[in-house]
């Protein structure tokens, strides 16, 4: 047995189903130093029949690990949930034979429920189950940041098809979060917040709900919350699109990269927080989220679909998919070429959008072509709305076999 060790923490035991484990605080830095993980990969075994899966883990995401780097450097980084880790494991796949060298739990006689985790050496004796782009994430971060605590739920000595059923079951039994609700969730912190420090995204869930609850409004009551907050009444069999896909919409208009946007601002104090501390880019509305007009963002939104609504909507079946989500998407996407062509003009009145689509008035949304559902169909919705408008020309359809659909319905 060791004198000294290389790491030593309190841990507390937790009794499941499948079986035992350890939960325990351990710095970023440490883990980056101790741990490994293993891509999930076929190996046929010289046999052409039969093959077994060797690691447990997706491969890596660098793009997803930078994108966590730069959440990291923000003065509100956490990360609540557990790295999940197996202990007494090796990089070539086998169990930790020496003594010297194996993570050791041991309890304490004075606390029945508190655990002595000892780890003996920094060498790579944990395979990691899931949280590798948490980890790799803070490559991309500032060194200070490594030594973060992080949450560990470690097992001891398990073989590697557990370890890898352990990761499937965290990942694909259980449902993503759904985007329209963490967008609701949003209010929570608005609440507390001044609005010259709002992100993006955050502006985009403010405007949304404005969109959904304002009497004026073309979209009252047709954009579906994901809690029962008695704003709408649920039981409504009229058209509805999600929460997520307005948001979206509206950060389009404001910034080409939302999520670059909100990580930049975060990495300030709250109270030293201003969108004009954003660069520039390509979204129409852009100077106008910098300098805090949201007014005008909102008026722009809201005259743009209440244009949409008189020529559109009004004639249209709530079952039509300009009322559905492609066709929503597709509409944000004209609002945005239309603003990026008449950048100049500075008018976003109701009056001008009307003047701007009656042009497309007549078009048959009911058109079998363009009922998709899809990537395809929200194209196809977008392209057709832009071509009669004459924002749009034959020559710049991407698919040459697709232009005398576009003709017929555009004649």
């Amino acid at each position: 047995m060791r004198d000294s060790y290389y790491l030593e923490t309190p841990a507390i035991r937790v009794e499941q189903p499948l079986g035992t484990f350890f939960v325990a605080s351990i710095s970023a830095r440490h883990l980056r130093e101790m741990t490994f993980s293993e891509r999930a990969q076929a190996s046929n075994d010289n046999n052409e029949t039969t093959y077994s899966v060797v690691g447990s883990q997706r491969g890596l995401d660098q793009h997803r690990a930078q994108q966590i780097g730069r959440y990291l450097e923000s003065v509100d980084a956490a990360f609540p949930n557990s790295i999940i880790l197996a202990a007494n494991y090796t990089p070539d796949q086998r169990f930790v034979i020496d003594d010297e060298d194996k993570w050791q739990i041991l309890p304490f006689e004075e606390a029945p429920r508190i655990w002595n985790l000892k780890i003996p050496t920094e060498k790579k004796l944990a395979a990691i189950i899931d949280g590798q782009h948490r980890l790799t994430g803070f490559d991309y971060a500032a060194n200070e940041r490594s030594e973060m605590e992080l949450l560990c739920a470690i097992y001891f000595d398990i073989p590697v098809d557990i370890q890898a059923y352990i990761f499937a079951t965290i990942n694909f039994n259980q449902k993503k979060v759904n985007r329209s609700l963490a967008y609701e969730l949003f209010n929570v912190e608005m609440d507390e917040t001044k609005e010259c420090s709002w992100s993006p995204d955050k502006l985009a869930v403010y405007l949304c709900r404005r969109l959904n609850t304002a009497e004026e409004s073309p979209l009252k009551g047709h954009i579906a919350i994901a809690p029962e907050s008695g704003v709408l009444d649920s039981k409504s069999k009229t058209w509805k699109v999600s929460t997520a896909t307005v948001v979206d919409g509206i950060c389009k208009l404001i910034s080409s990269n939302s999520k670059k946007d909100r990580d930049a601002l975060h990495k300030k104090p709250g109270s030293k927080r201003h969108r004009s501390q954003l660069g520039g880019d390509n979204s129409p509305l852009r100077e106008m989220y910098k300098t805090v007009n949201d007014k005008l963002i909102f008026s722009c939104v809201m005259n743009f679909f209440e244009a949409v609504d008189e020529i559109f909507w009004r004639s249209t079946e709530d079952s039509t998919f300009i009322k559905r989500t492609v066709g929503i998407q597709a509409l944000f996407d004209v609002l945005k070429t239309i603003l990026n062509k008449h950048i100049n003009e500075k008018d976003v009145s109701k009056e001008f959008f009307l003047k701007v689509l009656s042009p497309a008035r007549n078009i048959s949304f009911e058109d079998n072509w363009l009922k998709q559902a899809s990537g395809s169909g929200k194209t196809r919705l977008k392209n057709v709305i832009l071509l009669k408008i004459k924002l749009m020309n034959f020559d710049e359809i991407k698919n040459s076999s697709e232009e005398d659909h576009y003709k017929r319905l555009c004649k």
